[in-house]
């Protein structure tokens, strides 16, 4: 029986090898996803000829193109560095920052920021209080400690910041990634269907139609969902930056409406984030991850993703093979198996 809901695979250090990426497909990788938040064209031009090479003559895998969008990260700096709670710690604008503060590529910080808010770093682990800003730095006291180092994520909750969802960084990517056919190309941090819009005009504008995905991981996004799912080709709930944007204790019924509307309005849908996370390390799935990636395709999934597991885990191969058991599992269910099937052509095979 064929497997109706599809398997996205991000590819990183850990599949980075033609073997790596032969058992991919051979456990069940359907798409591959290119995170362009790491990583330079060169790299990703040559994962995707390996990626050609090695499906070439057997089944092909489409290519998802990730733009990083406004991401807000910490900036360049050696080494690690431990947030002690209690402590205060100083933010400022990566390149103006001096000795003892931590540098953040966010231009108008200190304009984000309000006292008593919150900053939270490494996807939520570690979350700083705001006692003020002074010449464009921002104080803080860590309330959650942990290790930082360049590059992890920082989140400003509740912060609005002038920024669109498509970069100039994100239109240097689009254009290498039309030149290259890519299969999808999926917007980060997507507020309302002009993101959508204006992603596809710049697409057209450069003489392609690739189809957009619009990456859910807003509030606003919640907040203008119909527009973005009716604009969009296809949706990720990317539960990640969600969390961390409408709280842990909110996903799981963000999640569900989701995936209703898209379902309703005729959209694909793509559940990510962390469905076995367990296994970046582990050989064998947690209970709650089997009974998420069901719930999943019970809700309606079209898809699922990998992130972590496949990129940096040490057991990528046997993460899509489990993956790929539990979807098929559920699948065998014939009241599933009949609702997935009458939209099947919804998800597009490009490569087809």
């Amino acid at each position: 029986m064929d497997r109706l809901t599809k398997i996205i695979c991000t590819l990183g250090p850990s599949t980075s090898t033609e073997a790596s990426v032969a058992g991919l497909i051979g456990a069940g990788m359907d798409y591959a996803r290119l995170n362009f938040s790491y990583g330079s064209h060169d790299e990703h031009k040559d994962r995707m000829d390996m990626l050609r090479r090695v499906s070439a003559g057997k089944r092909k895998v489409g290519i998802i193109q990730d733009l990083p969008g406004p991401k807000i990260r910490i900036g360049s700096m050696e080494g690690k560095i431990k947030l002690k709670e209690g402590s205060t710690v100083v933010l400022a604008e990566d390149g103006a920052s001096g000795k003892g503060e931590i540098p953040v590529t966010c231009k108008g910080l200190a304009r984000a920021v309000s006292s008593g808010g919150s900053i939270l770093m490494s996807d939520g682990k570690i979350r700083l209080k705001v006692k003020g800003t002074e010449n464009g730095s921002v104080s803080c006291v860590v309330e959650d400690g942990g290790t930082i180092k360049a590059h992890n994520g920082v989140s400003i909750v509740g912060g609005k910041l002038d920024i669109g969802a498509i970069t100039e960084e994100d239109m240097e990517h689009m254009k290498f990634g039309i030149e290259n056919g890519v299969d999808y190309i999926a917007i980060s941090f997507v507020t309302s269907a002009d993101d959508i819009r204006l992603a596809k005009s710049l697409i057209a504008k450069w003489g392609s139609d690739i189809p957009v995905i619009a990456k859910v991981e807003r509030k606003a996004a919640l907040d203008n969902l119909d527009g973005i799912i009716e604009a969009s080709d296809a949706v990720m709930v990317a539960r990640g930056d969600l969390a961390i944007d409408i709280g842990f204790e909110n996903l799981a019924l963000a999640q569900k409406r989701i995936i209703k509307r898209s379902n309703e309005l005729g959209k694909p849908v793509i559940a990510a984030t962390q469905f076995l996370f367990s296994m970046v390390r582990g050989k064998v799935p947690t209970r709650a991850e089997a009974t998420d990636i069901a719930n999943a395709v019970i809700d309606g999934s079209d898809a699922i993703m990998l992130s972590d597991e496949t990129a940096v885990g040490r057991y990528p191969q046997r993460a899509v093979a489990v993956l790929d058991m539990i979807v098929s599992r559920m699948e065998e269910e014939q009241d599933i198996r009949r609702r997935l099937s009458e939209r099947r052509n919804r998800f597009y095979d490009r490569f087809h």
